[in-house]
C-alpha cells in the first residue's frame, strides 16, 4: 500500500479535548495584569504609555492563538467524526455485500 497511516479515533479525540483545554487556558491568561504596577506608577509617562500598548498587544496575541488552537481542536473532532461517519457508511455497504 502506499502513503498511508493508520489513527486511533479515540486517541485522536483525546488529542483535541487537550487541544481545546489549552485554548481555554490561553483565553483565561492574564496579560495586561502585571503590567498594571507599571502604568499606574508612572502615568503619563512614555513607559506606562509603552506598557499599556505592549500589554494589548500580548493580550491580542494570546487571544488569537487560543482561537487558533481552538480551530485545531474543532478541526480534529471534526475529522474524526467524518472519519467516523464514512467508516460506518462503508462497514454498511460491506455488510450488506456479505448477506
Amino acid at each position: 500500500m502506499g502513503n498511508s497511516f493508520r489513527i486511533d479515533p479515540g486517541a485522536a479525540d483525546a488529542a483535541a479535548d487537550r487541544f481545546g483545554e489549552a485554548a481555554s487556558a490561553l483565553r483565561a491568561v492574564d496579560v495586561a495584569g502585571p503590567f498594571a504596577p507599571v502604568e499606574g506608577a508612572l502615568p503619563g509617562s512614555a513607559t506606562s504609555v509603552a506598557t499599556v500598548w505592549t500589554s494589548t498587544r500580548m493580550g491580542a496575541t494570546v487571544q488569537v492563538l487560543a482561537e487558533r488552537v481552538k480551530g485545531v481542536a474543532d478541526g480534529t473532532h471534526a475529522t474524526v467524526a467524518n472519519y467516523r461517519n464514512s467508516d460506518g457508511a462503508g462497514a454498511g455497504r460491506f455488510g450488506r455485500l456479505a448477506r
